[in-house]
């Protein structure tokens, strides 16, 4: 995915005779440097700038300083942010077929994921957002999400029950988390730390690199590796330029 990303943005830009001079793309995203995420926007970057000789620059703006997840969708739908990495899940209001990607217990390992990553399948759902103005050029990982709880690693679904747990604004996640017993609260992810630190949140479904980079460690110690699902991101880019 990563040489079709590439190939893609090199395509649309350098065929077009407006680009006569060199350009700037800004690529924001919502993770701290530390994220495997904000690797990728650097290797992309990097790819980019190499391979267009210098032509097209990408300047990366991590840690939400363009917005955070939603801020960053809307951004580039309406052309204030030329490209991100950002979580499927903001984007299944638009196109609902994208929470696929997310269906708990539904990819069992890495490889699987890579191989739904590489599908055909795949491929189709990431081309209906061009009916919303923007194009899906790659598809990464953040990796699985697991339980994050303040106090003691729950250890049954039992334990689970009426704690206080973000998940991400998305109806099938509110549904399913649901139907598991405990109490969902959907919250912006820039919000998370110190929601755990006043006690406004008990828990977190959250995957073990955004533990690290948003050290949510600090407060909550709890960790139960369920591994309920992937955490997907693709890198967006807005579909027309005002400037082609």
């Amino acid at each position: 995915m990563t040489k079709f990303a590439v190939g893609a943005l090199l395509g649309a830009l350098l065929s077009t005779a407006a680009w006569a001079d060199p350009v700037t793309l800004r690529l924001g995203h919502a993770v701290f440097e530390q994220h495997p995420i904000h690797d990728t926007a650097v290797r992309y970057k990097e790819a980019v700038e190499r391979l267009s000789n210098g032509d097209i620059n990408i300047e990366i703006f991590p840690a939400r300083q363009l917005g955070d997840v939603k801020e960053l969708m809307e951004g580039v739908q309406f052309g204030t942010v030329d490209m991100t990495v950002n979580s499927t899940s903001a984007y299944s209001t638009l196109e609902p077929s994208i929470d696929a990607f997310q269906l708990p217990g539904l990819i069992p390992d890495y490889q699987g994921f890579v191989t739904m990553a590489k599908s055909p399948e795949a491929r189709a759902i990431m081309d209906r957002l061009e009916n919303h103005m923007m194009v899906a050029l790659g598809v990464y990982d953040g990796g699985q999400r697991h339980f994050l709880t303040v106090g003691a690693p729950v250890e049954s679904l039992e334990g689970m029950k009426h704690l206080k747990t973000r998940v991400a604004p998305n109806k099938m996640f509110l549904d399913a988390w649901k139907a598991t017993g405990v109490n969902p609260t959907p919250m912006a992810y820039g919000e998370v730390y110190s929601a755990l630190e006043t006690g406004t949140l008990d828990a977190v479904e959250i995957n073990l690199t955004s533990i690290e980079s948003e050290k949510y460690y600090e407060i909550a110690k709890g960790v139960t590796l369920t591994g309920h699902y992937f955490w997907p991101s693709f890198l967006w880019s807005i579909r027309r330029n005002s400037r082609v």
